[in-house]
């Protein structure tokens, strides 16, 4: 694997094109389908904002990612559990994206049960949740400092069991645009749906500022990580209150807090 293919890799199949082409994607969507787009920009933009900031961050950060890339690719080349590529037909391709994004979800389930879990993590994970109003923009309201951290521990274990997988670039950002759409403000997925793959009803409970739902629906994709680990809310109708839960008032700030420090 060399340098200049992992670059591509990481800079076409994540955060970098990825954010910026759906938020690109997004707000025109909006701007023509949404007929309260203009009452309701203000409430979106610094979230449109901090997406491309993260945009450019995550690009100077993209050299240490790939260090470690390369460093874990060199010790473990083809990982301890290769799976079936292109060169194996279409049903074993299928079989084995299916594999590797179910198992990423497992890593990012832990990761962000862990960002709910421990104090230092939820300080930077609260901005996300600070948002009163969730919407397909809320995916990409982080504080900086969550972009690269993730990187590292979802997809080190990833290159560690399978090693360097090649993923189609459709796969990728279909992934990455259903992380938008569970976010989205619609009344969509509730009851046995919610159980089969994450939707904007199980999700928003996860944002809703009830602590009863504080630590609850943890999977970015598969539900079934929440129902196997207990932490699961099947989605309901209606309207749900989110933002900040009442304990953790203090931890809001304005949107330069989300960029740079965090109070």
């Amino acid at each position: 694997m060399s340098i200049l293919h992992a670059l591509a890799t990481l800079l076409l199949g994540t955060h970098l094109a990825v954010w910026g082409a759906i938020l690109c994607v997004l707000v025109l969507a909006d701007a023509i389908g949404n007929r309260e787009f203009a009452a309701e920009l203000g409430l979106k933009y610094p979230n449109i904002v901090n997406g491309f900031v993260i945009c450019l961050i995550y690009a100077a950060l993209l050299p240490l990612i790939v260090a470690a890339h390369l460093y874990t690719h060199s010790v473990i080349p083809n990982g301890l559990f290769p799976l079936p590529g292109s060169a194996h037909g279409g049903i074993a391709l299928i079989f084995g994206l299916a594999i590797y994004f179910f198992v990423a979800d497992f890593f990012y389930y832990w990761w962000h049960r862990a960002q709910h879990h421990f104090p230092r993590l939820w300080a930077w994970h609260a901005v996300h949740h600070s948002d009163a109003h969730v919407n397909a923009t809320t995916y990409v309201r982080q504080h900086w400092s969550e972009v690269g951290i993730q990187a590292l521990v979802v997809t080190i274990p990833l290159l560690i069991l399978f090693g360097n997988t090649k993923i189609p670039l459709a796969c990728g950002w279909g992934f990455t645009a259903w992380n938008f759409f569970i976010h989205a403000n619609r009344d969509i997925g509730s009851g046995v749906w919610s159980r089969i793959v994450t939707t904007p009803n199980q999700h928003r409970l996860h944002h809703a500022a009830d602590e009863a739902y504080h630590n609850t629906n943890f999977a970015s994709h598969f539900p079934l990580w929440d129902i196997a680990f207990g932490t699961f809310a099947a989605g309901r109708k209606g309207p749900i209150e989110t933002g900040l839960t009442a304990k953790d008032q203090h931890l809001r700030g304005i949107q330069i807090d989300m960029l740079w420090t965090h109070r």
